[in-house]
């Protein structure tokens, strides 16, 4: 069924001035068959707001205010009782992940086989495709970035140097180690994201400044802690107490 995180995609979609729409059919008390189509788009005259309009053998229209936090709760219920009353299950077209998957996968797949990338890195890489759809989704709208190879090549080379730059501070550290507990190394910006979106799912990794970030996003949470070494990071994301890992001498680290 429709999820928390697909109805924030959906949001997320059209405030970037796309149209969402769908249709399904229903019987009406008679048993006569009947079509509904709903679609939801940015108002033209005001930005700050969505427009809901609805036909089934009648017309209405809704507005809801993006920075109004009880419009966009009310908002977020009608897409509910829509999806679960009706049994729609599935919106593609509107999903950055499944946007950018096959394309992410094609290309990495491709740098593998020219050796632009290891083993390892490739196998880094696809531990979060979701992320790597995600970020990309947001470089291509928000920096107006049109060439999507060119723009991914430069997420890759984005994402591996910030991997690289973590493997050299830390180098008892294994690139294995990310993979086999599928952490994803960010920046800055990706965080706050993260944060702030609560998506992508996943268990990421910031280095600012003496501090390592450790993002805890597994269900939807984004729980946040700073760390002074990555030993405790590892801790962390392994289940590890909090008191017990503040107490933990950097050098003492298994998981």
């Amino acid at each position: 069924m429709i999820s928390e995180q697909n109805i924030g995609d959906i949001l997320r979609y059209i405030k970037k001035g796309n149209t969402f729409s769908f249709g399904y059919e229903y019987e009406d008390a008679l048993n006569n068959p009947r079509y509904t189509e709903v679609s939801i788009e940015r108002d033209i005259e005001n930005t700050n707001h969505l427009v809901w309009k609805r036909t089934s053998g009648w017309w209405e229209s809704e507005r809801f205010n993006l920075n109004g936090l009880n419009d966009i709760g009310i908002l977020k219920s009608k897409l509910r009782k829509e999806f679960y009353e009706n049994h729609i299950t599935k919106f593609d077209e509107v999903n950055p992940l499944s946007i950018h998957s096959d394309f992410v996968k094609a290309q990495l797949s491709d740098s593998l086989d020219k050796n632009s990338i290891s083993n390892d890195e490739y196998f880094y890489l696809t531990t979060n495709i979701d992320s790597l759809c995600i970020e990309l989704d947001n470089l291509i709208h928000t920096e107006s970035l049109r060439n999507k190879e060119t723009t991914f090549t430069k997420l890759v080379e984005s994402r591996l140097a910030i991997l690289h730059e973590l493997l050299i501070l830390n180098p008892d550290f294994k690139i294995n180690e990310l993979i086999q507990n599928n952490i994803t190394v960010i920046d800055r910006s990706f965080a706050l994201y993260i944060i702030d979106e609560r998506v992508p799912l996943g268990l990421f990794i910031e280095k600012a400044d003496d501090l390592y970030v450790a993002i805890y996003n597994t269900h939807g949470d984004a729980f946040v802690e700073d760390f002074d070494h990555l030993n405790k990071v590892m801790l962390y994301f392994n289940g590890a107490d909090l008191d017990e890992i503040c107490s933990t001498i950097n050098d003492d680290y298994s998981i």
